[in-house]
């Protein structure tokens, strides 16, 4: 929820006119909310051990060291110096580098915890280098620093679930994560370190062949007819951030902090849709639904969760519910759905 709140206040702000230096900051919260959801759900989804084919792109090597780099800045500048330390980042990208086919959230979480490991390893300040480069037919993307390194010890064990060097303040999966996600890339994620003087982390993956990328979905500006819409969520933020989007895209709004209100508003009047959470105290979202249609079967009703990709696997729908849409919400994405609605009620009419 709290990912939700802060990607769409992001996506609305994206409408608003800023300078080019908030933009590009803007842009960079953007980019680590949608990688913050993606870890999310691959949490969610850790058992399976899978990569879903459909999340995979070109990608180029040396934007994902740049963007590795650009998202950690609050650990190895603000916070370094914070402790009266300095950490100095370099990049090196190799000019030519063939594109990897890959899934960009997970890869940029693999590098982004290598960096953030590298930091942890220099207590006293010291350099780190993020390299992109050709190695044996594949591509290299190495993180290096200039820290304590690991005794022999330690680094035949850093990759075991649960291992961790840092005490309470570690949970030992970042490492055993990032090798697994690597794996299913088809490629190594190789150490080498001396103590006393460092280590190199370096994440190896197959060179892509001139695959084109699939092109980019264009935002669907149809315009859509004003709806009576009632969303009803318990997390303030969440049911304020989806509200304000409707409401920009001209829908009349009204909000409910728990099922049993929404039902009340619902039972008082017909709406033309019902956008509800589905883990809510009390009354539950699937309640919600029955509830609804009972009432007015007409009402189309969306359902939002944290939990959305399990139902565009293949999973039923829960009964009652029209549409599921997965937290967090963009803007986009609920765009598409009210025409889905739009477009089922004049099928109904006709």
């Amino acid at each position: 929820n709290s990912l939700a709140a802060i990607l769409g206040y992001a996506e609305l702000l994206a409408d608003e006119r800023l300078s080019a230096e908030g933009q590009a900051c803007l842009q960079n919260v953007l980019k680590a909310a949608h990688d913050a959801a993606g870890t999310v759900r691959r949490i969610q989804e850790f058992s399976r051990r899978r990569t879903d084919p459909d999340t995979l792109a070109v990608l180029d090597p040396a934007a994902l060291a740049r963007d590795a780099v650009t998202l950690t800045r609050h650990k190895w500048r603000d916070q370094a110096q914070s402790r009266g330390i300095t950490v100095t980042v370099e990049v090196h990208a190799e000019e030519g580098l063939p594109p990897i086919r890959g899934n960009a959230t997970e890869l940029r979480e693999v590098l982004t915890n290598l960096v953030f490991n590298a930091v942890d390893a220099m207590p006293r300040g010291g350099r780190i280098t993020v390299r992109a480069a050709r190695r044996d037919g594949r591509v290299a993307i190495s993180v290096e620093d200039t820290g304590t390194g690991m005794s022999e010890a330690v680094r035949s064990r850093i990759f075991d679930p649960f291992f961790t060097t840092k005490g309470v303040e570690g949970n030992g999966l970042g490492l055993s994560v990032s090798c697994g996600i690597v794996q299913r890339h088809g490629g190594e994620l190789q150490v080498s370190t001396v103590e006393g003087e460092g280590s190199v982390f370096t994440v190896l993956l197959p060179a892509a062949g001139p695959l084109a990328a699939p092109p980019p979905v264009p935002p669907d500006d149809r315009p859509l007819p004003p709806l009576d819409v009632l969303v009803i969520d318990d997390d303030a933020a969440v049911a304020d951030v989806v509200a304000t989007m409707l409401r920009r895209m001209g829908n009349r709004v009204v909000s409910a902090a728990a099922g049993v209100e929404g039902l009340a508003q619902v039972r008082q009047r017909p709406f033309d849709l019902v956008i509800t959470d589905l883990g809510m105290p009390g009354m539950n979202g699937r309640e919600v639904a029955v509830a609804v249609k009972d009432l007015w079967p007409q009402t189309r009703v969306i359902m939002l969760t944290g939990w959305g990709d399990q139902f565009r696997q293949g999973e039923p729908l829960p009964a009652d519910v029209d549409l599921v849409l997965g937290k967090p919400v963009q803007l986009e994405d609920l765009r598409r759905a009210l025409h889905q609605v739009v477009a089922s009620r004049q099928e109904v009419a006709a």
